[in-house]
């Protein structure tokens, strides 16, 4: 073994953290990813995948290979096959098919034969647990290697409850509703140029990272409503781009609108902001394999996952559009890509059992959340520590979140975490009065936002709550003084 991965290794053994707040360290026992050379099943894997890594085997038996996994090995609550991803293969130029059959099944069955070396017996994946604040830091090789798995259909569904499942690419292999094949096909094209340049890739031993974040009372303050009404941090810049995307945004944080489930639907019929921000940058997939649910205080942080594919669209108008030639920067401190994501996921306000989102407490649940995740790492590298947040419309698309109260709230977070702020407004429709806005508050102290938005919304019910014009209301409680005239 080469001393770059005795040093991962050595990495592997002290990725533990302890939490330093006495009220994160009511973590669950540990508990690790299990991986399936460490299992009786192993002699089995090997023995069906000799063949196709030596290239004998014909892509009918290779299919046949990936669904008898399936069977074996994924939960058997959802019934799959490989139709999908045979008639992906089958539409493809011949000499793309033949470059399935000889080079890229080869090479994931070569990688994942591999297993035993990239992951010995000293090396043990943690869950990434709740109330924990731990960190998984995998070489680009290794996430290639679970990559290969996921895609094999030989991973494992994990036991825990909070996990998600299935934890394989099984769902967008199987034919189901025509009208969901063109969408999953769009997705198996990104996987497809992903293999691609991991193939041929020679940047194996950077590092990809993945963080719990934990809402730390000794490092971030107290988090109550109270605390948030007394905080006099400085509202912070902010920039509106109408045009452009988050992951345009160079040497930022990179905010993802996630599920409490990292991931979402990526592994389904999902095309919203996190799946396309996922399936894009591949090596983020194999976070879902130990990354428990998140929790209000929580947030999970991704660093050094490149984005693979360019792409046009959303949702079922999503579609690849080709590799991504653009090389990023090197984090030297880190050994990774300079890429940061940090997956926040909203309330999901189409819950009938929720409160109208301007009540007081489910304000200071997403001022944490955000915060937690804007705040980022607690005691990491400087460059990340000066990083401004890249964000958008967060939680305003199907979870049908205010977009003038989830502007305020992140601003406020960002502003409180030291970070300034980039918001994307994708035409900034709904957004007509937030210059004025910007304007009158940036510089006050993020209680005076605060206070302002509590009065403005006391009363507001929850029927159309999503479309109560908060702006308006501001300017009327504060623009109509300013100067002796109105706005």
């Amino acid at each position: 073994m080469d001393r770059n991965h005795s040093h991962y290794s050595h990495q592997s053994r002290n990725q533990f953290s302890s939490p330093s707040n006495p009220k994160t360290n009511q973590t669950r026992r540990k508990a690790f990813y299990r991986l399936i050379h460490h299992t009786p099943e192993w002699p089995n894997i090997s023995r069906a995948f000799e063949p196709i890594a030596s290239g004998q085997a014909r892509l009918h038996e290779i299919y046949a290979t990936i669904e008898d996994c399936m069977n074996r090995y994924s939960s058997p609550n959802f019934k799959t096959n490989t139709l999908l991803l045979e008639q992906f293969i089958g539409f493809l130029l011949a000499k793309q098919q033949d470059e399935w059959e000889k080079e890229i099944f080869p090479g994931l069955a070569k990688i994942i034969l591999k297993t035993p070396e990239l992951f010995p017996d000293d090396i043990s994946i943690p869950l990434l647990l709740s109330r924990s604040q731990e960190t998984v830091r995998l070489t680009k090789e290794q996430c290639f290697c679970l990559l290969a798995h996921m895609f094999m259909c030989t991973t494992l569904d994990n036991q825990e409850k909070y996990l998600a499942k299935p934890c394989n690419f099984s769902r967008l292999f199987t034919l189901e509703d025509p009208k969901q094949s063109p969408l999953r096909a769009q997705k198996l094209h990104c996987l497809y140029n992903y293999f691609r340049e991991a193939l041929k890739s020679e940047e194996k031993m950077a590092f990809v990272i993945f963080r719990r974040l934990v809402h730390d009372e000794k490092t971030m303050g107290k988090c109550d409503l109270e605390d948030w009404k007394a905080c006099k941090a400085g509202l912070l810049q902010v920039e509106i781009k109408a045009k452009g995307g988050i992951e345009e945004a160079k040497g930022c944080l990179e905010i993802d609108f996630a599920n409490k489930y990292l991931g979402g639907g990526v592994l389904g019929n999902g095309a919203t902001q996190e799946e396309i921000m996922m399936i894009t940058s591949p090596e983020s997939l194999v976070g879902i394999l130990f990354c428990e649910s998140m929790r209000p205080e929580e947030a999970i942080m991704i660093q050094g996952a490149a984005m693979m594919c360019n792409y046009q669209g959303y949702s079922r108008s999503f579609k690849f559009d080709g590799n991504k030639e653009e090389k990023y920067k090197i984090n030297h401190e880190l050994n990774a890509v300079d890429r940061d994501i940090i997956a926040i996921d909203a309330l999901d306000l189409r819950d009938e059992k929720l409160p109208g989102q301007f009540l007081e407490e489910q304000i200071l649940r997403e001022l944490n959340k955000a915060y937690v995740g804007f705040y980022g790492i607690h005691n990491g590298e400087e460059e990340t520590k000066k990083k401004p947040v890249a964000t958008g419309k967060w939680g305003c698309g199907v979870f049908a979140g205010n977009l003038h109260l989830k502007f305020i709230l992140q601003w406020i977070a960002a502003s409180r975490a030291g970070r300034a702020m980039v918001f994307y407004s994708f035409g900034n429709q709904g957004l007509e009065n937030v210059e004025n806005i910007i304007k009158y508050y940036e510089g006050k102290d993020v209680c005076e936002i605060l206070k302002d938005v509590l009065e403005c919304t006391r009363g507001v019910g929850k029927k159309h709550d999503d479309k109560f014009d908060l702006f308006n209301a501001l300017k009327r409680l504060r623009f109509l003084s300013v100067e002796g005239k109105s706005c």
